[in-house]
């Protein structure tokens, strides 16, 4: 007869295998537990979650707090972890919940039948399940399971525990007693383990909400993707989703470093090879990660889009986008460039006119570039040496010739043109033009400060190149669009900024410098609008400031006897 194993040869964990390989040798999934995936748990559907039971598995890791987005994972990822914790290394476990009917809820539906489905788990549910296997406390392989809800201090506070799941808490009610709010009650009762652990996750609802203060404890990792074309690393960011104009099925992302198109296979392919990259330095022992729903290899980026347009009318609504699937904390905007101060920023001088005139006065002319696929939105400014400014031509030009003609004409220092699209155009017209300067704007954590010096070798890879180099700024448009904000809306100690007479008018003007807001520190345009007269007017600024006219305020403006106007 075959004798009967001991519970420990069910239980020790093998040393080979970490916490993540040991679900997928361990864990079944069952259409009991509204699985779409079916069968042994398997990390390749979502490779991202490695990362986060890696930090489980780390022994210098005592708190790890994961905002997600809906649909990510992470459910299953925090029930793997409970499984594994009481199969391999066990100790008492608390798992937390917004409310007891969902605590009882969850417990039956998804831990319960994960737990019995799971052959290798099964073998340790007791016999005398009446007593030992209930609804809110199991007892398995010797330790205790509690599951409650958030609205029970009691409970809260009445035992010691080792492992602590605390889910979407978020929606945990503001205070549980008089003494602490729900997680923190929570946590106190962990204290008395060395080896404790504890695992928050949550979809985030405002900046002030549990999961994005805890997050900030952390190093906030966020998840790097490689593009398949430049090989560039990258966190998924919802801006880099485009679409044509009213039509969310050709919605598609495109690179922040090349502007390459990804399909959603691409992107699928990227997540299998993305890894896990911190962004800043968080309190000891505490690992920190972010999870869009871009992410999710079952979300498509045209559902997304077509989300997006149902719900953007409806702040309630895209407030809802905003939290489940972007997982970011929803905020009113904290700046904008308002509408009517760009009226007010009018003076009494005409379109092509130099408006600073005082003798002695040093000025230069820069100018600012977007580039779209069929034509350039420019704008060229004078500056003051303190950083003053005045809009002296702003429109649409088609070839690079007709920028350079603007930049004679009004003896323009530098121009600044956007290389993210046409790039190698760009760069080409950068060697043919004196005064072409190429930039790429990149999210603000790419680059910390107002933007690098880089070289690029434009004849890389190519067949009978002669390594022709060029001097190329990557900014950091976040920044940029601030100090933009600032000098419209005179925001604090900051140099003027002035349109000519009856630049107002043109309401594409209008709309494209009004379309986007900053909400906690970061530009959003959530409503997709076209800003391509923004993107000139900062790149002017980074021109301006690149050459060092940037300093301070000065009031020295000529007399409408002294102005000229430009030919």
């Amino acid at each position: 007869m075959r004798k009967c194993p001991s519970i420990h040869e069910f239980t020790a964990p093998p040393a080979e295998l970490s916490l993540w390989r040991w679900a997928e040798a361990s864990i079944v999934l069952t259409d009991r537990q509204s699985t779409a995936f079916p069968g042994p748990y398997r990390t390749r559907i979502t490779p991202y979650v490695r990362g986060i039971m890696d930090a489980l598995d780390d022994a210098e890791v005592h708190t790890v707090v994961v905002k997600a987005g809906a649909q990510t994972g992470k459910t299953v990822t925090g029930y793997g972890w409970l499984a594994w914790s009481v199969c391999c290394d066990p100790g008492p476990a608390l798992v937390c919940y917004p409310s007891e009917d969902l605590a009882r809820s969850n417990s039956q539906t998804r831990i319960q039948p994960l737990f019995e489905d799971s052959p290798s788990i099964a073998r340790l549910i007791p016999a005398d399940r009446k007593t030992y296997w209930q609804a809110l406390q199991y007892r398995i392989n010797g330790c205790n399971v509690h599951l409650t809800g958030a609205n029970s201090p009691a409970q809260l506070c009445s035992r010691p525990i080792r492992y602590l799941l605390c889910d979407e808490i978020d929606k945990f009610p503001a205070e549980a007693s008089k003494e602490a709010d729900p997680v923190s009650l929570a946590i106190q009762r962990t204290k008395t383990f060395w080896n404790r652990k504890i695992l928050l996750v949550g979809t985030p609802t405002t900046p002030s909400g549990q999961i994005s203060r805890h997050a900030a404890r952390g190093d906030m990792r966020r998840y790097y993707v490689p593009c398949h074309k430049c090989r560039s690393m990258q966190p998924l960011a919802w801006p880099q989703v485009k679409w044509d104009e009213g039509k969310p099925a050709t919605a598609r992302y495109e690179c922040v470093e090349c502007g390459s198109k990804w399909s959603d296979l691409q992107k699928r392919a990227a997540v299998d090879s993305g890894e896990w990259r911190a962004t800043q330095t968080g309190e000891a022992g505490v690992a920190s990660f972010h999870l869009s729903s871009l992410y999710a290899p079952w979300v498509l980026f045209a559902d997304l889009a077509a989300k997006f347009l149902r719900t953007k009318a409806s702040p309630i609504e895209l407030r809802d986008f905003i939290n489940s699937d972007l997982a970011e904390p929803y905020i009113e905007s904290d700046m904008r460039i308002r509408e009517g101060v760009l009226v007010e920023r009018e003076a009494d001088y005409q379109e092509g006119a130099m408006y600073y005139r005082a003798e002695g006065l040093k000025t230069a002319v820069f100018g600012g570039v977007d580039v779209q696929q069929n034509e350039f939105v420019a704008v060229f400014r004078q500056f003051t040496e303190t950083g003053d400014s005045a809009l002296i031509f702003k429109g649409r030009l088609h070839t690079f010739g007709e920028i350079d003609t603007l930049a004679t004409r009004f003896n323009a220092f530098g121009v600044c043109i956007d290389c993210r699209y046409r790039s190698q155009e760009v760069y080409e017209a950068s060697l043919a033009f004196r005064g072409f300067w190429p930039v790429i704007g990149v999210p603000s954590f790419r680059v910390p400060a107002l933007f690098e010096v880089q070289t690029r070798n434009i004849d890389e890879g190519k067949r009978g190149g002669s390594g022709r180099i060029v001097t190329v700024m990557v900014a950091n448009s976040n920044a940029l669009l601030t100090m933009l904000a600032e000098r419209v809306e005179r925001s604090g100690d900051v140099p003027q900024w002035r349109l000519y007479r009856g630049a107002t008018i043109d309401n594409q003007y209008v709309r494209e410098m009004t379309s986007m807001y900053r909400a906690n520190g970061v530009w959003v345009n959530p409503r997709k609008l076209a800003d391509h007269y923004a993107d000139a007017e900062k790149l002017c600024l980074l021109a301006a400031d690149y050459a060092g006219y940037k300093r301070t305020i000065t009031n020295a403006i000529a007399t409408d006897a002294e102005m000229e106007v430009t030919a």
